[in-house]
């Protein structure tokens, strides 16, 4: 047996020499990548500033995570994603109702600017459209008394003339019936007789005052209302009483009339008076409508003056056509009376 294994271990080949690894081919070298410049985030984009009166309100809630589980990880079950879906729906409905109020105050606010700006305007456009129309009457008296004006002035020239000397004549007084000084007399006259008339109302006046005072030394303005209670603590009759204050108060409503009369007579004097002085300087008669005695016609600065000043002269205008009965003057009169009136009233509204 011994044998058999020696003659089978010198059959057997020797073992092969290892085999020496041939070394890997190395790759060629490769050029360094050239670093490539980083791209610059997009701008965000701007939004429009908050108001301040808007209040802030909470962003938009995330979803929420789902709940942990009691073993220590998160519970995927439908319960617990059904509970975080309507924990989120919650915040999102409370977050769109702040932003409802938040959005019909701003509303709410605006509209009353609004109404502010629309009740500023209109009383802006009520002012404008009052001063547009007070501006156009008194353009309005302006242009009628330069007509009419205008219109005196082509009587003058015609008067002048040899052919129509009869025609003048007839309209004012001048000439062989009329002259600078009668008329100048006729002015004075009509003054003295406003003076007369502002004198008997003025002793009217105190009549109704000493009546009205019972003859008590000072009584003044109350002493009547005294006397009235003196007499119903002396006699105290109701009948009698009644009739002293019904007599009362037709004495004090006289005499507040009369109060308000006198002082409107004595304005009317004063403008008369101040127009003659104007319009015709010293005694010679200034504006004479027979000619040779004109004024040379001048526009003052203020409007309000020059209102005056052509009330003046209308009325001068007006006396001078009355003094001489014509027929056909009255429709001149009449129209003169009429302009006289109406800018009496627009300088009482140009004047309060």
């Amino acid at each position: 047996m011994y044998g058999a294994m020696q003659q089978q271990q010198q059959q057997a080949p020797p073992p092969a020499a290892p085999v020496a690894p041939s070394p890997a081919p190395q790759p060629a070298p490769q050029p360094a990548p050239t670093p490539q410049p980083r791209p610059s985030p997009a701008p965000a984009p701007r939004l429009a500033p908050v108001p301040e009166n808007v209040p802030r309100a909470a962003p938009i809630p995330a979803a929420a995570a789902p709940s942990p589980s009691p073993a220590g990880g998160y519970d995927f079950s439908p319960d617990a994603e059904r509970a975080d879906l309507q924990r989120t729906l919650s915040q999102t409905r409370e977050y769109a109702h702040k932003m409802k109020e938040a959005l019909m105050q701003r509303d709410t606010e605006v509209i009353e600017a609004t109404k502010k700006a629309e009740e500023a305007t209109t009383r802006e456009e009520a002012t404008s459209t009052k001063v547009r129309e007070l501006e156009e009457q008194l353009r309005s008296q302006v242009g009628k008394y330069e007509e009419l004006r205008r219109d005196v002035e082509s009587i003058k020239r015609g008067g002048a003339a040899a052919d129509s000397g009869a025609a003048l004549g007839a309209v004012v007084p001048y000439g062989d019936d009329g002259s600078a000084g009668d008329l100048y007399q006729t002015y004075r006259e009509e003054a003295e007789a406003l003076r007369k008339a502002n004198s008997m109302l003025r002793e009217q006046n105190h009549h109704l005052r000493s009546e009205g005072a019972g003859g008590e030394a000072g009584g003044g303005r109350h002493g009547g209302r005294r006397l009235l209670h003196k007499k119903a603590r002396m006699h105290g009759d109701p009948d009698e009483i009644r009739q002293l204050r019904a007599r009362l108060s037709e004495l004090e409503g006289e005499n507040s009339r009369l109060h308000q009369k006198v002082g409107d007579q004595e304005r009317l004097l004063q403008d008369y008076e101040a127009t003659v002085a104007q319009t015709m300087p010293g005694n010679s008669g200034g504006m004479f409508l027979g000619g040779g005695y004109d004024v040379p016609y001048s526009k003052p600065a203020d409007p309000m003056q020059q209102l005056k000043s052509l009330m003046g002269e209308a009325y001068l205008v007006k006396m001078a056509l009355k003094k001489k009965a014509n027929p056909g003057n009255e429709y001149v009169i009449e129209s003169l009376d009429n302009w006289i009136m109406a800018s009496h009233k627009l300088k009482k509204v140009c004047t309060f």
